[in-house]
């Protein structure tokens, strides 16, 4: 049976050989743009840290008042932010070996020599346990210790794609840059392929 619908197949391609290549060049596009996105959804859901997944945890409370949805988008859900009083809190506890207090902010960067425009940035905000919890990888430099977090000078980590925009790659570890107009230093620079985000 299958001999036989090759057969007519071949015939057919050699009748009309144009439509047959446009035929078969659509249906290999089709299997490309498929596999294609299979790799690309694949690799974007990984975990990048895999081997932590017994020993890292998101810590969530419903702190909304009683018969209120904690979470307005999506009910049920508790909300993915807590207040600052509450993670400060709970990163003070003592049960936890590691905490890392973390949360997403938009800002604006510049301080490098020659810059005039600063560039908008979307940056993760987070305290010293960040760098061990979720082994950050560095290009120059380290991450700060614990006592930095409750310094009077805030410290920064720019990712290796910030640092060739502001500095062209070059080493600027100890460098002073502005994010959203406040002097934040010493500078640290993120492996390139590390979290960035």
């Amino acid at each position: 049976m299958l001999a036989y619908y090759l057969r007519i197949a071949w015939k057919d391609m050699r009748l009309t050989p144009g439509i047959s290549a446009v035929v078969i060049a659509e249906i290999a596009l089709g299997i490309c743009a498929c596999l294609m996105t299979l790799t690309v959804y694949r690799r974007m859901s990984a975990n990048p840290i895999w081997w932590k997944n017994n020993v890292l945890y998101a810590v969530t409370i419903n702190t909304a008042a009683p018969g209120q949805p904690p979470n307005t988008r999506r009910t049920g859900i508790p909300s993915s932010q807590l207040s600052y009083p509450d993670a400060t809190f709970l990163a003070s506890s003592k049960i936890p070996r590691r905490t890392a207090i973390m949360a997403m902010a938009q800002g604006t960067l510049n301080g490098a020599p020659g810059q005039t425009i600063a560039v908008p940035v979307d940056t993760r905000v987070a305290t010293s346990g960040f760098f061990r919890m979720f082994a950050v990888p560095f290009e120059y430099g380290g991450p700060w210790n614990v006592a930095a977090d409750r310094g009077p000078r805030p410290t920064i980590v720019l990712s290796h794609r910030e640092n060739e925009r502001l500095f062209a790659g070059r080493d600027s570890v100890g460098r002073t840059v502005l994010w959203d107009n406040h002097p934040w230093g010493p500078l640290s620079i993120g492996r390139q392929g590390s979290h960035e985000g």
